[in-house]
Formats: C-alpha cells, structure tokens, sequence
C-alpha cells in the first residue's frame, strides 16, 4: 500500500514541473533554451548560467511565452527586464534556434546546402558560395521563421 505524504505540493513544485514540461513544447523559452543547449553540446544549466537567470527565477523565465510573431523584440525586452537576462545573449539563442526550425523545415535540401556550405567554408574554400550568397538566397521557411529581434544597433 503507498503511503501518502503529509507534504503538500507547493506552488513552487507545480512552476518546476511546468517548466520542465515547457522544455517540449515550442511555445515556451525552455523549448528555446533546450534547443539551443543540444545545439551546442551543453547543459540547459551552462546556458541558463550564460544568460544570468538567477536560480530563484530559472522555473519562471523557463515557462515564458518564446518571443515571435508580429512583436518579438518588445516581448525580449520585456523578458530581459523582468529577468536581467543578457539581452544580446538571450537574443542569439532566440536567432540560433529560429535557423535549426528554419532548417529543419526547410526539407533536407535545404539543410544539405547549409552542411555542404559549412564544411566548404572550414576548409577555407569558399569560391562557389560564402555567407553573401547564402543570405541572398534565403529559403521560404528561413523567411517565414525570421523575425525583427532586436540588433545590435538598436536599443
């Protein structure tokens, strides 16, 4: 027979578990985050580290609405200021796993192109095709998936 414990879940157990649910599922930053630590061979908590979340903040940034659709660079300012994240940071990942969504919808030709195009340029060949080609050939998903995320240049 299993004993029930005299704990009560807190409202803190039901944010960690809803962030840990949130990590699949694209809505949310913790999907993002995810994402961008496989990309990178990294832990979620070396890339958590990297943007400054504190620990005490780290369910509640995870369980945010992912910035995009119409608005995305006024939702990164508002997470960046509620959470004192490192805008430029947060932004790169945000970019980062835009292009892997991009690529991954964008059909195996597509991420063929980018693989092939990567391994030229490591090998310094870029002759037949470098990062201006590329950009003047962006795919229909690339650029269903882009968005205004803040630049450098703007505040």
């Amino acid at each position: 027979m299993r004993k029930h414990s005299s704990k009560s879940p807190t409202a803190a157990d039901f944010l960690k578990t809803l962030a840990e649910r949130a990590a699949s599922d694209s809505a949310y930053v913790a999907w993002a985050v995810r994402e961008y630590a496989e990309s990178q061979g990294e832990s979620v908590d070396e890339t958590v580290l990297g943007l400054g979340i504190s620990a005490k903040d780290r369910d509640d940034f995870f369980v945010s609405i992912r910035p995009q659709g119409d608005r995305p660079a006024d939702a990164v300012r508002a997470i960046v200021k509620r959470f004192g994240v490192d805008e430029i940071a947060f932004t790169s990942i945000l970019r980062h796993v835009e292009v892997l969504t991009a690529l991954r919808h964008g059909g195996a030709a597509s991420a063929d192109r980018g693989v092939l195009l990567a391994a030229r340029m490591k090998d310094g060949d870029t002759s037949e095709s470098g990062p201006a080609d590329l950009a003047g050939e962006q795919s229909p998903a690339y650029r269903e998936h882009a968005t205004d995320f803040p630049r450098d240049d703007e505040s």
